[in-house]
């Protein structure tokens, strides 16, 4: 056989073989059907969203080998102050998100996730959501109205950037979204005043008027007998003062040489409750025979709580015991051509209380005043003047053998508009000397309780009346009509925000603050016509 043949033969067989085996193998099974299913897409995976607002993004659900059914769709990982709601919701396609934040969520991110399921499956896919949470622009501004003695004061309007808001019974207001710098005005009726902080930015102000005394409202007589100390009725040059003192509440009677042991009757005054909680007390003290009667002594003192209700008389015996004398001295620098007019040593009773103990005209820039040695709080005020400017300095919480150093600034001079002007109006600018370490208070004076006044704080030396702002409060200022205007300094303050603090303000004449307070000239301006 030929190799030809042979291989002829090999081939034939293979093949046979070939046919042979497909023959016998079993049926080809068709490949198994795509399983369905969905992803979902977000348009956006990060977002910003303010308090109080909303956005809204889509979510598009992705078919995978021609999915039909309906997907149910939520967001979760949030807190109930997050809202989502979708629409359509279940969907085959796609739907639109859309987030609410509730002014009061707080603020930071939230990772969220937006997640779908079938309603007829369990097929399902979750896509994350990164949502930040922003704080509304500016600030929420929560202050407090207060008269010059730091009570509330109600029913008073306040303005912020042309938004209106009264204080409430607690002489409390509430802004929100304030873009800071701010001004605020405060507007009274009667007398008819508007109080105007330029610059804060602070968001819990206290807003001091002042030049605002509320009458106390509350009021009773108390009388009583004094024991002790040197002995009553009082000797020769030795006085006796009894006065009452509560946080919210003031009173004195002063026992003269030879009288006693009985005082009052005591007008105790007080704001508030018609009952109110203090203490009376009872200080003597023998002065020298001099002109200035300047203590020399200190004999006795007493104290007792005393509880009083409005027009009911009350009764309250004071014994007072032994007291020693210690001696507060101290220097003065003053301005140049400033003469020195007043000292005055006083003792801090109570938050509106304080007894006076010396009064002193002389011109020495030096004292030494004879001081009980006991734990009530010490002050001492110097004033001094030059032509028609002022400056008052106080000097609270001082203890006995201190040594105190006033160092006197001058006051602000007034600038423009010059003295006797006759067409102030609308865009006039007021000018001034600036008073060291200190803000500025510039007061516009009308003569009639009917005729708005004006006064204005700022830490800056010039500043315009906000005509339009005023305006739209009903504080247009008339035409043809006699002001005067002034300008206090009083430091030490940084700002604005500083004096607009809770241990801001002026303080009842200096009582438990440091206090340079500077006055300047008066000038006299005529609207125009």
């Amino acid at each position: 056989m030929s190799k030809k043949t042979v291989y002829s033969f090999i081939i034939l067989t293979a093949t046979i073989l070939l046919l042979a085996g497909q023959c016998n193998a079993p049926p080809t099974k068709p490949p198994p059907k795509p399983e369905t299913s969905f992803s979902l897409e977000l348009s956006q995976t990060n977002i910003e969203i303010r308090l109080g607002n909303s956005k809204t993004i889509t979510v598009t659900i992705k078919p995978i080998n021609g999915f039909k059914e309906d997907v149910k769709l939520s967001l979760v990982g949030g807190t109930d102050k997050i809202k989502g709601v979708f629409s359509p919701n279940p969907s085959t396609g796609s739907s639109t998100l859309n987030i609410t934040i509730d002014k009061t969520t707080t603020v930071k991110t939230y990772n969220l996730f937006v997640k779908g399921k079938s309603t007829t499956s369990d097929k399902s896919d979750t896509q994350a959501l990164s949502l930040k949470v922003l704080p509304l622009p500016g600030i929420t501004v929560t202050g407090i109205v207060l008269d010059n003695i730091r009570r509330p004061i109600t029913n008073a309007v306040v303005s912020i950037a042309g938004k209106v808001a009264s204080t409430d019974g607690n002489g409390k207001f509430r802004f929100e979204q304030v873009k800071t710098p701010y001004d605020l005005i405060v507007v009274l009726n009667n007398p008819k005043q508007a109080h105007i902080y330029q610059g804060l930015n602070r968001p819990d102000p206290y807003i001091y008027l002042t030049n605002q005394f509320q009458k106390t409202g509350n009021s009773t007589n108390v009388s009583g007998t004094l024991s002790g100390g040197d002995g009553f009725p009082n000797k020769n040059e030795t006085i006796t003062v009894v006065a009452y003192a509560s946080d919210n509440g003031r009173g004195a009677y002063t026992v003269n040489p030879f009288a006693g042991p009985n005082y009052g009757a005591l007008k105790a005054e007080w704001y508030g409750n018609i009952v109110n909680s203090g203490k009376l007390h009872a200080l003597q003290w023998k002065r020298d025979t001099s002109t200035n009667h300047k203590p020399l002594k200190y004999l006795g003192y007493g104290t007792t709580e005393a509880t009083l209700k409005k027009g009911v008389n009350a009764n309250y015996n004071i014994e007072l015991k032994p007291l020693a004398t210690a001696t507060i001295s101290g220097n003065l620098k003053l301005p140049s051509g400033f003469k020195l007019v007043g000292k005055v040593l006083f003792l801090q009773l109570g938050k509106l209380t304080a007894i006076p103990v010396v009064i002193e005209t002389t011109n020495d820039p030096t004292f030494s005043y004879a001081v009980p040695n006991n734990n009530i709080p010490i002050g001492v005020q110097i004033t001094a003047t030059k032509g028609a400017q002022t400056i008052h300095s106080y000097r609270s919480n001082l203890k006995p053998t201190d040594i105190v150093n006033f160092d006197l600034t001058s006051p602000p001079t007034l600038l423009k508009p010059v003295n006797n002007f006759k067409a102030v109006g609308p865009g006039t600018e007021y000018s001034w000397t600036a008073f060291s370490n200190g803000i500025h208070v510039l007061g516009i004076f009308s003569q009639s309780n009917s005729t708005p006044s004006f006064i204005l704080y700022t830490s800056k030396t010039k500043a315009i009346l906000p005509y339009n702002e005023l305006s739209k409060l009903g504080m247009n200022i008339p035409l043809s009509t006699d002001y005067s205007w002034l300008v206090s300094g009083l430091a030490p303050y940084k700002d604005i925000d500083s004096f607009a603090s809770k241990s801001g303000g002026l303080g009842v004449f200096g009582l438990g603050q440091d206090i340079n307070w500077g006055i300047s000239e008066v000038f006299k301006f005529k609207t125009g016509d």
